[in-house]
């Protein structure tokens, strides 16, 4: 199977690709950052130390059932 063919089926992203996303994603803080001094970088919902919940209602609700089925 040939790389990018690997990538269409892959089960968990490659270290290297999220690098290069986090590379692209800060040039563009940069750049509006240079266009607007006030700009605030949002919160990055899919991190280890944030919960995917704060920031959906939907998943807030599935959170919620999962802790109380859970107990």
């Amino acid at each position: 199977m040939k790389g990018e063919d690997k990538k269409k089926y892959a089960l968990k992203q490659y270290e290297a690709d999220r690098k290069e996303f986090d590379a692209k994603w800060d040039k563009i803080d940069k750049s509006i950052k240079d266009l607007d001094p006030t700009y605030v970088k949002p919160k990055i919902p899919f991190k280890s130390d944030a919960l995917i919940c704060d920031f959906n209602e939907l998943y807030r609700k599935i959170y919620d059932k999962e802790k109380y089925v859970n107990l």
